[in-house]
């Protein structure tokens, strides 16, 4: 019977009996209670009061006399001795159950011992004795006697020690429970699964024992039955032996074989490696000079990319320095005294100039910021550039430097011009001829204005 099994047997009845005797209890109790409280009850002499230095150490505990107190003690003792004795017969029931799959794994260890017995005593034996010549007289016959005896599934002779070693010790706890007659010891499931992979081993070993020797028996009966049989003039394992020699010797002779076509093999591939070689050889000598070539002309290309790119550095810093030549000409300088030459105006990001405030003003002449040309808007546009530097200002300086609107001049700008205190060009352009002559004036300064930044001829 499996665990669940007894679980499904067991629990439920002692469910039953404890809640029964809950029930007795509650019911008994309240009966009881009901007829004393009917009854009256004559009071117990409890003799003469204590004396007041009695020690309490030494007062006999006083007897409960009470009727229902006394059968509800005894009731609930009956239930728990009910209680108690029907979970020591689960225990019990558990142990023997688990005993006698013990001793149906002991059953099949004792067949597996049998099965052992006869195959030393009537197999093993075969191959030196005369019954053992029969077999040996049929080559065939001999391979599949080869194949079964010497079958490496086939459990050792060691098993049933071995499993009878596992199995007592696994069911020592056991034995030692049914010998008492208190004991309440209950195994848990892995016990069991002990006892069933035993048994299990106990099987697959004795089967395995079973099996050859009946395969062999009947080789043994094949080989008696056939018309004429004789026995052999040799023994069983002198037949396997030859067997087993021309076996190795025809392995041997394959060895030697697959060797010699190994080696025929190996002479070929050496051959085929080398003529390979030979080829590869060539190859990397003709890439070689190929690469080297390659490596030629891009070295060539790289010096006429670095000859090119020396010749535009050159031109580069040929304009440069042409640049810088032209930004030291005084020639050059004098058309933008405008900006160049000192004064206290100085351009602001308001939109007009400041003179002297000395919030707003220098402090002392100098050349005008290229950065607050740039921010006030004096080198937006050609025509407020020019119309700064010829004095044509229509924005005023206020107090709180706010420009006046002005209305278009006849060039179509609505007044660009900025206040300036330093010298101013004498001419303004006029006609197509003249404002080219100023966007050529305006695109010379923007071009050499860094320079002059440089040079100290703009502050920054």
């Amino acid at each position: 019977m499996s665990t669940e099994s007894t679980k499904k047997l067991t629990v439920p009845p002692l469910t039953t009996v404890v809640l029964a005797a809950v029930l007795v209890l509650l019911v008994g109790y309240g009966m009881l209670g009901r007829r004393w409280d009917t009854v009256s009850v004559k009071p117990i002499d409890v003799g003469p009061p204590r004396a007041a230095n009695t020690s309490p150490s030494k007062i006999p505990a006083a007897v409960n006399t009470d009727p229902a107190k006394l059968e509800f003690d005894e009731t609930a003792q009956d239930v728990m001795e009910a209680v108690e004795a029907e979970r020591r017969a689960v225990a019990r029931a558990r142990l023997l159950e688990l005993q006698h799959r013990a001793d149906e794994t002991t059953a099949y260890i004792d067949r597996l011992e049998q099965a052992i017995g006869r195959w030393s005593s009537e197999i093993e034996p075969l191959l030196a004795n005369e019954t053992g010549k029969f077999i040996a007289a049929n080559p065939r016959l001999v391979d599949a006697f080869v194949k079964i005896y010497d079958d490496s599934n086939r459990a050792s002779k060691q098993t049933p020690e071995r499993l009878r070693e596992v199995l007592n010790a696994a069911m020592d706890p056991v034995s030692h429970g049914l010998e008492s007659e208190t004991a309440a010891y209950t195994p848990d499931n892995s016990l069991q699964e002990q006892l069933d992979r035993v048994r299990r081993q106990a099987i697959d070993a004795l089967r395995t024992y079973d099996d050859d020797t009946r395969q062999i028996q009947s080789l043994l009966a094949a080989s008696k039955q056939t018309s004429g049989a004789r026995p052999g003039t040799k023994t069983l394992q002198a037949a396997i032996d030859d067997i087993q020699n021309r076996a190795a010797l025809a392995r041997a002779q394959a060895v030697a074989l697959a060797v010699d076509e190994e080696r025929r093999k190996a002479d070929i591939e050496a051959a085929a490696q080398e003529a390979e070689r030979v080829r590869n050889e060539a190859a990397r000598e003709l890439q070689k000079k190929r690469l080297q070539e390659e490596l030629k002309k891009r070295e060539a290309q790289r010096e006429l990319e670095r000859m090119r790119e020396q010749e535009k550095q050159r031109a580069h810093q040929a304009k440069i320095d042409a640049k810088r030549r032209r930004a030291a000409d005084p020639a050059v300088q004098a058309r933008y005294q405008p900006f160049l030459a000192k004064g206290v105006y100085r351009f602001n990001a308001y939109g007009g100039t400041a003179r002297t405030d000395a919030k707003y003003g220098n402090r002392y002449p100098q050349p005008a910021s290229y950065s607050r040309l740039q921010n006030a808007g004096v080198l937006n546009n050609v025509a407020t550039f020019v119309k700064t530097a010829s004095g044509k200002a229509h924005i005023h300086q206020t107090g709180q430097l706010a420009p006046r609107l002005v209305q278009p001049d006849n060039d179509g700008y609505a007044g660009a011009g900025f206040s300036n205190d330093r010298p101013k060009w004498n001419w303004y352009p006029q006609g197509e001829r003249g404002w080219k002559q100023a966007e050529a004036m305006y695109r010379e300064f923007l071009e050499l204005a860094p320079i002059w930044v440089e040079t100290g001829k703009l502050l920054r």
